[in-house]
């Protein structure tokens, strides 16, 4: 076979190292280094390589070493996953699909091929000025789980699933899988981004092998799994499974399995020992066939007490031997008996010790320790001396307990446990001070006296013990109760306290109210009306002589009970409203009499008025006019005090006489021919207004009448003649004006 330069130099690369390949690339690639006396061009100094995927990891670059001796090439391996800058003469490489050959470690002897059918990326030149930079992740990742199967030998892609590794630097970034038909694992690898994986579809019959290895983000690479093995194709190798062992018991137990004996008659067996190698095998009666999986089982017998064993499930068929995973499983121990033989003493008081005493049986003589709890928090611990022993526990919570004393095996005895009732009394506080009471009021219950001070232990709170009780008047000794913070694990105390009762003050819950009294009046004369207070009583002024000023003022008021043992007087207020006095007055006897127009002002009253305190009369309303007659007016008496006297009236009867008045007639045309129409117009006119009624008009033969209006007014006549006539014209007068008259000579042609 003809091998090619990139073959060459990859073998070189991983048979001989950096110094042989550097040798083979300088003479075929580089020939300047050797035979070219003149340097070569001045190479690119640096380069960036991108991110790459998980296909494009571990592709080989090949660079000079430093960019100050150009033409000696070296090869580097990029695996990490952000992008990373080299600096040298970079030899570029082809884009064609290459065959690579790497060193990995399945087992400790084999070698894997892998083909990659990814062809090589092209990569980024970045400034010559940037240097190389990587991550500091140096940890490789866990070994992954093992790769498991239970898909049938006809499906042509099986799936197999393994628990994910953990990695405490980049994390895991993906999972590398070798997968074909040599068992020594020369196989094409792939890779997954989770902890599962289908298989490419399978075309050649026969077993193939699968293992797993993780790859975190910096490129470190965890061991290889356990090969795993999958048969396809009418017969294949046996899928086995090792599952947990069940019945363990001192000398027994059961290992489980399940086979899938992939269309072969199968062989069944078990292996198990105390190492991992083994030593006992166990054949399985029958066979099994077909291509579904089976539980198989065996029971053991005849085992060692306490003791690890190792065990796998192995089964064997025309294709060849499939193992399940080792698994261990532990025998039990030979039981013991511990039993609490005493606690002493029961009931015990709190935080005093008790002694707890146990018996522990088994195979032999017991030894170790056995832990005693009260299950409130307290224990102690008894090293057994002859499978006998005692500590002293000491309880700091009071109640009943339940005592476990917990033996934890040895060598030849299994652990067990035991449980005893016990009961721990309440403690009794200690109290090194009685509050003091504060006084209280006859009708208050001891729940308004205040306890203060007192002092105890443990930490708590003083109360009456009967708080609803009312004492009489005067000091006497009272019960008070020690109630301590945690009474779960303390009693109550009780002791006494005096407690000093005084007189109450009665509750007016409304004062009564007073009645009016006037000016020169003592308070005596008003009358206290209503009131009540919380217990019976009287009201009264408390200067009941006192004589207030005129207005309303608050007077002192005393409400005296009944019960003077045990209540004291109280006092409040009350209004008390002083209103003026009257005069003693005798009233004028008469008044001037005045005429219609004037006010009464112009009346002047008379006669023997007078009053007690002085004072003066005079007209209520003095601008009044009144009408003519006799009219009644009212009359004023105003006090010289008017602060403490009121101001009163009364009545005069006052002459007003009517009001005298002016007529004047006149006539519209003078002469008139005989017969003829005219017109007489009168006027009524006084100095105290204006005159109504009616005004007479006669030319001593005809009449007519006029309504005044105003004071005036007209009618027509129509005298005949001739003649020289007089007319005349009567005012006959009102309620208020006398009546008036006048005369006109009028011609009649």
């Amino acid at each position: 076979m003809k091998l090619s330069f990139w073959d060459i130099l990859a073998s070189m690369v991983m048979l001989g190292g950096l110094a042989l390949a550097t040798i083979f690339i300088n003479i075929f690639i580089n020939p300047y280094s050797f035979i070219n006396p003149f340097p070569p061009p001045t190479p690119v100094a640096s380069l960036q390589v991108p991110t790459m995927t998980p296909s494009q990891r571990s592709l080989p670059e090949l660079w000079t070493s430093t960019p100050e001796t150009p033409g000696v090439p070296s090869v580097v391996s990029t695996q990490y996953t952000q992008t990373v800058t080299v600096t040298g003469t970079r030899l570029v490489l082809p884009t064609k699909t290459p065959t690579r050959t790497r060193t990995v470690s399945p087992s400790p002897s084999r070698t894997i091929t892998r083909t990659p059918n990814r062809t090589l990326t092209s990569v980024a030149y970045k400034s010559p000025t940037q240097t190389t930079s990587a991550s500091s992740d140096k940890t490789a990742p866990s070994v992954p789980g093992f790769p498991y199967c239970y898909d049938a030998s006809t499906d042509s892609t099986p799936t197999f699933t393994w628990s994910a590794s953990t990695d405490s630097g980049t994390g895991v970034d993906h999972y590398d899988i070798s997968w074909g038909l040599d068992s020594g694992g020369n196989n094409p690898t792939y890779t997954s981004d989770t902890n599962s994986w289908t298989a490419p579809t399978i075309t050649t019959q026969g077993t193939y092998y699968i293992y797993v290895r993780a790859e975190d983000g910096a490129g470190n690479q965890s061991q290889w799994t356990e090969p795993n093995r999958f048969g396809y194709g009418g017969v294949g190798l046996p899928s086995t499974t090792t599952s947990s062992a069940s019945g363990i018991g001192i000398t027994t137990a059961t290992l489980n399995g399940v086979v899938n004996p992939n269309s072969a008659t199968t062989t069944v067996y078990f292996d198990y020992g105390t190492t991992s190698s083994y030593g006992t095998v166990v054949t399985l009666p029958g066979t099994l066939s077909g291509s579904s999986p089976s539980n198989v089982s065996t029971s053991l017998s005849g085992l060692a007490a306490n003791t690890t064993y190792h065990f796998r499930v192995r089964a064997t068929n025309s294709a060849g031997t499939g193992y399940g995973s080792d698994l261990t499983f532990t025998t039990s121990n030979n039981p013991s008996t511990t039993t609490i033989t005493s606690d002493a003493p029961d009931p015990s008081d709190l935080n005093a010790a008790y002694t707890v005493s146990v018996t522990v049986t088994g195979s032999g003589t017991p030894t170790g320790t056995v832990s005693v709890n009260d299950g409130s928090g307290a224990t102690c611990t008894i090293t057994l001396a002859g499978g006998l022993g005692s500590c002293n526990l000491t309880s700091t919570t009071a109640g009943a307990k339940t005592i476990t004393a917990s033996y934890s095996g040895d060598g030849s005895n299994a652990s067990s446990n035991d449980t005893e009732s016990h009961t721990v009394n309440k403690g009794t506080p200690s109290v090194t001070t009685w509050p003091t009471a504060s006084s209280i009021s006859y009708g208050q219950s001891l729940a308004s006296s205040t306890l203060s001070g007192g002092a105890a232990t443990p930490a708590g709170t003083f109360a009456f013990t009967t708080p609803g009780t009312t004492p009489d008047v005067g000091t006497a000794a009272q019960s008070v109760t020690f109630t301590p913070t945690d009474t779960t694990n303390y009693n109550t105390a009780t002791g006494s306290v005096n407690v000093t009762v005084t007189k109450a003050d009665p509750t007016v819950t409304s004062w009564p109210t007073a009645s009016d009294i006037v000016y020169g009046q003592a308070l005596s004369a008003s009358t206290l009306t209503g009131g009540s207070a919380s217990t019976a009583g009287t009201f009264e002024f408390s200067s009941p002589a006192t004589t207030p000023d005129v207005g309303t003022a608050s007077q002192t008021v005393l409400f005296i009970p009944t019960d003077t043992t045990h209540y004291n007087q109280t006092s409040g207020t009350v209004n008390v409203t002083v209103n003026k006095a009257d005069a003693t007055i005798t009233w004028p006897s008469s008044a001037s009499a005045i005429t219609y127009g004037q006010a009464l002002s112009a009346s002047t009253l008379s006669g023997d008025g007078s009053a007690t305190p002085t004072g003066t009369f005079a007209w209520t309303s003095p601008t009044t006019i009144p009408p003519a007659g006799t009219y009644t007016a009212s009359v004023t008496f105003t006090p010289t005090d008017t602060t403490h006297y009121n101001t009163e009236t009364n009545t005069i009867n006052v002459t007003v006489n009517k009001a005298s008045t002016t007529t004047t007639i006149s006539d519209s045309v003078d002469p008139t021919n005989s017969g003829d129409t005219y017109t007489i117009t009168a006027t009524v006119t006084s100095g105290a207004g204006t005159p109504t009624g009616t005004v007479s008009v006669s030319d001593g033969t005809l009449n007519c009448n006029i309504t005044l209006s105003g004071g005036t007014g007209s009618c027509n006549l129509a005298s005949t003649g001739p003649a020289s006539l007089t007319i005349t014209g009567t005012y006959g007068g009102d309620t208020n004006f006398d009546g008036s008259s006048d005369t006109e000579s009028h011609a009649v042609n």
